[in-house]
């Protein structure tokens, strides 16, 4: 399938935080920008800040259109061991209320988005680890990795969305604390099969303006608008959340959606 070409609504005029020079940023409608993302690559990472609605409904509305991206898989940040609930919801439209859900995603929209999915036909795939396995040999991304991995290992032609809280889409990340070692999904995958083309997509909403220049330049948009981090290389306000040396947006995602 040939990628289809952008669309771009604006150029936004900004100036280079280091030479004080403008620079044009290419700004897209961010359905087309995801769906021609997706058929250039083997997995695009959705990042979300969980829980809220829009970000929630955007995805709903754009899980019917993955299917012209060759999308086959949904990956979801949900216990595996939630699975069986899952594919029985699939098969039977019914027991949607036993799949367990995190606290921290469950809400309506969440489980809105499960059904859609159903209707699509897409299969789901329950990557997180089990709660009771927190804390063990394996971390949440390293385990998320494995899923994705075995994906490909059933079927090689798979193609995978996912659907996940927005640090799990960073690409890696340099510690501020030499003691932490932890990484996340892209890079254990990239170990697992190096041959997989992966992009990660940021999420930006309700950040604030001190700390995010996105939201500082964009944020008050009246519809969700893909900026690709390479044209807009600046401060991401989700890396502030963790104990991470300073990175560009680029070094962190590919691209960020403003909400």
């Amino acid at each position: 399938m040939k990628p289809r070409t952008y669309i771009t609504i604006f150029i936004g005029v900004c100036f280079n935080a280091t030479t004080g020079t403008p620079s044009f940023i290419s700004i897209h409608e961010p359905t087309t920008f995801v769906l021609d993302k997706t058929a250039q690559h083997d997995v695009l990472f959705l990042g979300t800040t969980h829980q809220q609605p829009r970000m929630l409904n955007f995805i709903s509305k754009l899980i019917p259109r993955l299917h012209e991206s060759g999308i086959t898989h949904i990956g979801l940040e949900i216990s595996s061991d939630q699975q069986e609930n899952i594919d029985r919801f699939m098969n039977t439209g019914t027991g949607l209320s036993d799949i367990r859900l995190f606290a921290g995603i469950d809400c309506p929209e969440y489980r809105q988005v499960i059904e859609i999915v159903r209707k699509n036909r897409l299969t789901p795939v329950a990557m997180d680890s089990p709660k009771s396995m927190w804390g063990g040999s394996l971390t949440r991304d390293q385990w998320m990795a494995m899923r994705i991995a075995e994906t490909f290992q059933k079927n090689e032609k798979a193609k995978l969305f996912v659907i996940v809280g927005n640090l799990h889409t960073l690409k890696r990340v340099k510690w501020a604390v030499p003691a932490i070692k932890d990484q996340f999904i892209r890079y254990h995958l990239s170990l697992i099969t190096p041959r997989l083309c992966l992009y990660s997509v940021a999420g930006s909403i309700n950040d604030s303006p001190e700390t995010c220049d996105f939201q500082k330049w964009f944020g008050g948009a009246s519809t969700p608008i893909g900026i690709e981090t390479r044209s807009f290389d600046r401060k991401l306000g989700l890396t502030r959340t963790i104990s991470a040396k300073p990175m560009t947006a680029h070094e962190a995602v590919d691209a960020v959606i403003v909400f």
